[in-house]
C-alpha cells in the first residue's frame, strides 16, 4: 500500500532511514524554482523559507484526498478516503506512521466531507450519499444514532461544507454542476 511505503515530508523531524536520495529535495538552490516560499507552522510559529513545494504521496491513485484538523491543534493534516475507509495523518508528517488512525465511516460510492460540524475546533467527518448527508457530529468516527442525518441535494451533486453564517459551525451545502459540466 502506498501509505505504508511513503517517506513523508522532508524535514528534520522526519528522520526515517531511506536507502535512496530523499524525494523532492534539490541538490542545490539553482535547481529549485525561482524565489523562496515563506511558511509558518502556526500563526505564531517560526518562519521558514523553502526553495520548493513539498510533494509527497499519502494514499493511492484510487483514494480521495481530504484535509482537516484531526486533533484540535489548529493545524490541518492530510488524509485519504476510499470506499468508506478513512486514513488520518494525525501527526502531520506526510507518511503513514504508528500514531496515525483509520476509521470506517461510509461505504463504496460515498463522497467524503470534512468540517467542524459541532464547533469544537476539531474537524469531523461526514459522507454524502446521493442527497443524504451523514455527519459524525459526536466526533467518534463511527456511524451511530448520535450522528446527524440531513437530506440535502441529489445524486450527481457535489458536497461542500463551510461556516456560511459565521457562527463557528460548518453547515452542509451542495454544488450542482450544470448538465454540460458533469464529470
Amino acid at each position: 500500500m502506498h501509505i505504508e511505503n511513503e517517506p513523508g515530508l522532508p524535514d528534520q523531524a522526519n528522520q526515517r532511514i531511506v536507502k535512496h536520495k530523499p524525494k523532492n529535495v534539490p541538490l542545490n538552490p539553482e535547481e529549485a524554482t525561482d524565489g523562496r516560499r515563506l511558511m509558518r507552522l502556526t500563526a505564531h510559529g517560526q518562519q521558514r523559507a523553502d526553495l520548493i513545494d513539498h510533494v509527497f504521496q499519502f494514499g493511492g491513485s484510487n483514494h480521495l484526498p481530504i484535509a482537516g484538523d484531526w486533533n484540535g491543534d489548529g493545524i490541518r493534516s492530510v488524509g485519504v478516503f476510499r470506499d468508506g475507509k478513512w486514513h488520518f495523518d494525525m501527526d502531520g508528517d506526510g507518511r503513514w506512521s504508528e500514531g496515525d488512525q483509520t476509521a470506517v465511516f461510509g461505504q463504496k460510492g460515498d463522497l467524503p466531507v470534512v468540517g467542524d460540524f459541532n464547533g469544537d475546533g476539531i474537524e469531523e467527518i461526514a459522507i454524502f450519499r446521493n442527497g443524504r448527508w451523514i455527519i459524525d457530529t459526536n466526533g467518534n468516527r463511527q456511524i451511530d444514532a448520535a450522528d446527524q442525518v440531513v437530506e440535502l441535494g441529489q445524486a450527481g451533486d457535489l458536497p461542500v461544507a463551510g461556516d456560511f453564517n459565521g457562527d463557528g459551525v460548518d453547515e452542509p451545502a451542495v454544488y450542482r454542476p450544470a448538465p454540460d459540466e458533469a464529470p
